[in-house]
């Protein structure tokens, strides 16, 4: 069958996504610029034409509101957007707010969010401030969450869901050439789990 790629070969429309990188790389930039270009309809980072636009949520637990707040607005003005272009399609959780997939009540307030925006693509950046994964080395407990949370997320809204997620700092330095993918912090299931990296 034919896929519905947004990135032509790599990133499907309703894929369980990985975007790892090693910290400080920008990740939490990239998911904004790549969120703005979705809902605006450019190509993302300038470079990648989706098919068509899409209404995209952002839940952003890893840098401070000012910060996250000064950067999107930085990005919107370096891409010539306005709230205009966006047309709605763009939403944030409020940023840092201390949310985790692992408690109920946040998990529940995800999901109405989800249920009343009705969101193409779901961002969660990062997988280490959110997931609630008491040990993410063991295999057991991120096969749980894949399982338990953001597959049924996928499964009930039709959905595709990037997960933002750290590389190894230590492995990095040792083996700079090796594909960030396969460093991801903790267990290999961050990355078995997922349909693409």
């Amino acid at each position: 069958p034919d896929v519905d790629w947004i990135i032509n070969g790599g990133w499907a429309w309703n894929d369980i996504h990985n975007v790892i990188a090693p910290g400080g790389s920008s990740k939490s930039l990239w998911t904004f610029s790549c969120g703005l270009s979705l809902a605006s309809g450019l190509p993302i980072v300038g470079e990648f034409q989706a098919k068509r636009t899409a209404r995209v949520l952002i839940v952003q637990e890893e840098d401070p509101p000012d910060i996250s707040t000064l950067r999107v607005q930085r990005l919107m003005a370096g891409m010539g957007l306005s709230r205009e272009h966006l047309e709605g399609r763009l939403r944030f959780t409020t940023f840092q707010s201390g949310w985790v997939a692992s408690n109920t009540i946040h998990l529940a307030r995800l999901r109405a969010t989800i249920e009343t925006f009705k969101p193409d693509v779901v961002f969660i950046d990062s997988i280490t401030q959110t997931s609630g994964i008491e040990h993410q080395g063991i295999n057991t407990e991120v096969r749980q969450f894949f399982r338990e949370i953001v597959q049924p997320i996928r499964r009930d809204y039709g959905c595709g869901i990037a997960l933002v997620h750290h590389t190894n700092k230590s492995a990095y330095m040792k083996v700079p050439t090796m594909e960030a993918a396969g460093m991801a912090t903790g267990s290999p299931d961050f990355i078995n789990c997922a349909d693409s990296v």
